[in-house]
């Protein structure tokens, strides 16, 4: 916006960078490109993984530098016209608070006998909704590698069929690549070769991560 003040190319820019599939992001990309062929030549001054999330390879989780910002912005928003001394002070107990709550949560999801983040579970729930409006076609005798034919169209997507490769953790929506957590293709895979999906998931989901975060003392 400081660049180009273009509100509608912004939303463009926005679709592109958060896309996770590499077939998905070369729609938005184009576009920006063909509309104003100046803001992707200053795109490319930047390296595609910085900003791009399809190509960070997962490393980020899903988060982008945007999502981060706004959080730090909730924090600080009550305060953030206070003298400096207030300001830290009011951090630091707002941070012990969050700290000493939030471990009191994970410690109760563990006690109970919690597997995994209540963010997990919800993700998964979603994604299950849709296994049973797809077809599966398997390509290999070690049951690894299918194509999911989605016979609905999912809100968020185009319809269309997506390669699953079980072994290398690879799906094309790429959310599976993203977030290290089984896609709603890769669900579908798993009840079609009856592999258990949780050996999908990454380990920083499970509660005893979570709890790690808070298990010392503020």
């Amino acid at each position: 916006m400081t660049h180009f003040r273009n509100k509608e190319l912004k939303k463009v820019l926005i679709n592109a960078a958060y896309s996770k599939s590499h077939r998905e992001f070369p729609h938005y990309y184009g576009r920006l490109r063909g509309e104003n062929v100046a803001i992707t030549n200053w795109l490319e001054e930047m390296p595609l993984s910085q900003w791009a999330q399809h190509a960070d390879e997962g490393r980020r989780f899903g988060h982008m530098t945007t999502n981060i910002s706004e959080c730090i912005n909730a924090v600080m928003k009550d305060f953030r016209n206070f003298p400096i001394t207030a300001l830290v002070k009011s951090s630091y107990f707002r941070l012990g608070e969050l700290f000493a709550r939030k471990g009191c949560e994970a410690l109760a999801q563990l006690q109970v006998g919690a597997e995994f983040s209540q963010t997990l579970i919800k993700a998964i729930e979603f994604n299950s909704k849709h296994v049973n409006t797809m077809n599966f076609y398997q390509f290999d005798r070690s049951r690894t590698n299918f194509t999911i034919e989605e016979l609905a169209a999912v809100s968020g997507s185009r319809r269309q069929n997506y390669q699953v490769l079980l072994d290398e953790e690879k799906c094309d929506c790429g959310y599976f690549q993203a977030l290290h957590i089984p896609c709603r293709h890769v669900l579908a895979a798993c009840s079609h070769a009856r592999p258990d999906w949780k050996q999908f998931v990454h380990p920083v989901y499970r509660m005893e991560s979570v709890f790690n975060v808070y298990r010392s003392e503020f």
